[in-house]
């Protein structure tokens, strides 16, 4: 997955200086050390306003500088270490569109000839944020489907033409999120989450 910002704005800082760059993302990692400890979690005191944008900027300030060049005061580990320490991927699920999901579970159910109780697939989904700064984050997930008829009496005796996504209950088994090239496993609390909203 790679993250984008499509705002002007944010496209111009990055065809700054390398000078103003260095300093821009040495000011973020600060911001970043200020919000883990007396920032109390704060995003008002992140450069970009949220936990999201910020990250994400990180990331491709960093891999703006050519490979020679990329300051030794950080690591793209590290980037990735703040926004995992500073819960960018909670912060993902929550903009995570989950009617588009279960639009995918549905086309999937769509596409079974008959209904055998339960059914595992993954579901990819992709979001997009609201407001002028568009990011686009892909997300794959393990969903396990169990059928429970709601006007028929057996699932084996009469199968519907149609299946919707109201006739199965949709439960998360497993998740990924492909954050800054490193693959996340979503933890039980993140699939309870998921599943809450699915």
């Amino acid at each position: 997955m790679t993250m984008r910002a499509t705002n002007p704005r944010y496209n111009d800082i990055l065809r700054q200086t390398n000078s103003y760059r260095y300093q821009l993302l040495d000011r973020m990692r600060m911001d970043c050390d200020y919000w883990l400890g007396n920032g109390n979690r704060c995003d008002k005191y992140l450069w970009a306003g949220n936990v999201v944008d910020h990250c994400t900027l990180m990331y491709d300030l960093f891999n703006s500088f050519a490979y020679t060049e990329q300051p030794e005061w950080i690591s793209l580990d590290d980037i990735r270490d703040y926004a995992i320490s500073m819960g960018m991927v909670d912060a993902i699920l929550q903009r995570l569109d989950t009617d588009k999901a279960r639009d995918e579970i549905g086309e999937h159910l769509n596409e079974q000839p008959d209904c055998n109780g339960l059914d595992d697939f993954e579901v990819y989904s992709k979001q997009y944020a609201e407001d002028d700064a568009m990011i686009e984050l892909d997300f794959e997930l393990d969903v396990e489907c169990e059928y429970h008829p709601a006007n028929y009496i057996d699932c084996y005796c009469e199968t519907p033409a149609h299946w919707t996504v109201e006739d199965f209950t949709v439960t998360p088994t497993a998740g990924r999120l492909n954050l800054f090239e490193r693959e996340i496993t979503l933890n039980a609390d993140q699939l309870n989450e998921l599943s809450r909203r699915l």
